[in-house]
């Protein structure tokens, strides 16, 4: 014990505290990096969708920014390998009957020790943002992934639906309110961020990529040196599937009045 403390003194003074204190950052050894709270609707599944892919990869990001990461999945539940994979990342997730019954309890205890918090997607994040200011100071940043109440405004026209407009109407009450009360809004382009501009009072948004790649991703070849077409895009999201049977119908046609020989590949999940 006496050489153990000789040796790392330095350290302890800075680090240490005394027991039963401050145990958030002590557990982790957090007590110098930023803490983040990253809420989705489940663990991020990278090789599934593609809004899986973008929150896996900025929780990489993260990461190697130095930040703390805690990762609540609204349904609380523990999917294989996905959890594993943020846990080698360095990520704490909550999950299991216990945080589903207690996430509450957990943010008004240590709601204090959050620098900041991203919520994704509004179902998911209107059940968490009152809470989240009324128990702690992080900046809260939204993203909304996409503009819900757009794409169905959108989707009831192309199927002349006019059911679909409340719907729309549903989604743009609850994604004004988020952005409002955030204090900065993620969307992936700017059309979003000027729809939304002029009907929010104080807004900040933001268009950030969806994806980024790591370094080191090798140039992709000349048009010259490709051939065929690939579409990716899983069907369990309904613009995908609406997009390709309009590409395949309206554009696939004219392609192919050029060259016969072209292919269409559709990859994805579902």
């Amino acid at each position: 014990g006496k050489k153990f403390l000789e040796k790392w003194t330095n350290v302890l003074d800075i680090h240490h505290m005394p027991g039963g204190e401050n145990v958030f950052n002590a557990r982790d050894k957090s007590l110098e990096r930023k803490t983040l709270l990253v809420i989705d609707h489940y663990v991020p599944h990278f090789d599934r969708d593609a809004g899986s892919r973008f929150v896996y990869q900025y929780l990489s990001l993260f990461v190697s920014k130095g930040f703390n990461v805690k990762f609540i999945g609204d349904n609380f539940y523990k999917h294989e390998p996905y959890t594993s994979d943020l846990q080698i990342l360095g990520i704490e997730v909550l999950y299991g009957p216990y945080y589903a019954s207690n996430w509450k309890q957990w943010i008004k205890e240590n709601g204090n020790a959050l620098d900041y918090v991203i919520l994704y997607r509004p179902h998911i994040a209107v059940k968490y943002i009152d809470h989240i200011r009324r128990y702690s100071d992080a900046h809260i940043a939204y993203s909304g992934v996409d503009l819900h109440y757009l794409r169905e405004q959108r989707r009831s026209q192309y199927d002349n639906d006019p059911s679909l407009l409340e719907k729309s109407a549903e989604w743009k009450k609850i994604e004004l309110e988020l952005c409002s009360k955030a204090d900065v809004s993620f969307y992936p382009t700017q059309v979003e961020i000027d729809v939304l501009e002029p009907q929010i009072e104080n807004f900040t948004g933001i268009a950030i990529p969806v994806c980024f790649y790591p370094a080191g991703v090798p140039k992709r070849n000349s048009f010259k040196e490709t051939s065929n077409l690939l579409f990716v895009g899983g069907f369990g999201h309904p613009p995908n599937l609406d997009g390709l049977l309009w590409f395949v119908d309206n554009i696939f046609p004219i392609v192919l009045e050029t060259n016969r020989e072209i292919k269409l590949h559709i990859v994805g999940s579902n």
